[in-house]
């Protein structure tokens, strides 16, 4: 295989730091290739070359056709093979120009269709994806049909936002006054049932590419809304079950599911269709998903899958110097 040009995008990010961590652990000749929209975003210092992209995110001053300008502009300089996005609000973005940029380039973008990344941004369309293809789904509804869904399930409740991460903006409410007040500060909310039995709350990985590649499943426990501690273990339940959803959803490479076992058995109250926050945790557990997809896409003959070795992994803190020198001379 030839060495590859590859461009990890929101480099500063928690999942474009968990992208790089995993490439560097990747048996595949590479170039690393980072963009981000800050000089404080550590990826940038990691990379061969860095570039930092026009702020898409304020309207005001910045196009989405101005950014997409510059993407193809850096993909085209740098010749490209693919690009691995690394924060939410680009994975719908890429997804919504991925037709135009590999029409204009020789790179391939991992990302799934428009469709099926909202499957993933928006939690009421996920409800909706679980229900369409027979799959267990928490109990949920919009604002206008609250009273509903309290003929159904009784307190506590969970309010969060349709479109969100991680642990912002999520409530458990026990009662109706709660319900009321948290449904008038939660943007645009989605109110689900309560899912019991955290301690048995689980992250999945699942690969596909024409078909399911690989699947890791993670007991996990969360600190602010990432994972802190990881557990790998044999779970073939939950397993099955990932690889049935992944088959119905069939994402363009990565998919990320969170899920609770319950007395009904798993059930995911979440989908991202991207790479996921524990991408290096799985490599270290045997699972390089970033080294899988490579040799997939790049390599027509790999077809070897490693075992997932079990244990724990322990996640902390490192630190990373930088002279002022680097720092003031990124972007230039």
């Amino acid at each position: 295989m030839k060495r590859l040009n590859v461009l990890v995008t929101a480099c500063g990010s928690v999942l474009g730091i968990e992208i790089i961590k995993t490439l560097k652990m990747s048996e595949v000749n590479h170039r690393l290739i980072c963009t981000d929209y800050f000089k404080d975003a550590l990826g940038l210092y990691w990379g061969e070359q860095a570039y930092l992209l026009p702020d898409v995110l304020n309207k005001k001053l910045v196009s989405e056709e101005e950014w997409l300008k510059e993407v193809i502009s850096i993909i085209r300089a740098e010749s490209i093979d693919i690009v691995f996005i690394g924060i939410d609000f680009e994975v719908e973005l890429f997804s919504k120009y991925k037709n135009q940029i590999e029409s204009k380039t020789n790179s391939t973008v991992v990302v799934s269709d428009y469709d099926k990344v909202m499957v993933g941004r928006d939690k009421w369309k996920t409800v909706c994806f679980l229900e369409e293809h027979n799959f267990p789904f928490p109990l949920s509804c919009l604002p206008d049909k609250v009273d509903d869904l309290l003929l159904k399930k009784d307190f506590p409740l969970v309010v969060k936002p349709r479109f969100g991460n991680r642990s912002k903006d999520f409530h458990v409410v026990n009662n109706l006054k709660e319900l009321h007040q948290v449904l008038l500060s939660t943007p645009m909310p989605i109110v689900q049932e309560y899912l019991p039995n955290e301690k048995q709350e689980f992250t999945c990985g699942a690969l596909y590419y024409n078909e399911v590649l690989s699947i890791v499943t993670l007991k996990r426990d969360l600190k602010l809304g990432n994972t802190f501690r990881a557990y790998s273990d044999d779970y073939p339940e939950i397993d099955a079950y990932i690889k049935q959803v992944t088959m119905a959803l069939q994402p363009f490479g990565p998919a990320n599911y969170q899920l609770r076992l319950t007395e009904k058995g798993p059930v995911i109250f979440e989908i991202n269709p991207r790479f996921s926050g524990t991408t290096s945790m799985r490599a270290l557990f045997g699972i390089n998903e970033i080294d899988i997809l490579l040799k997939k896409i790049f390599d027509n003959h790999f077809d070897k899958i490693p075992e997932k070795r079990k244990g724990v992994i322990m996640r902390y803190y490192e630190n990373y110097y930088l002279s002022w020198e680097m720092f003031n001379n990124m972007g230039k």
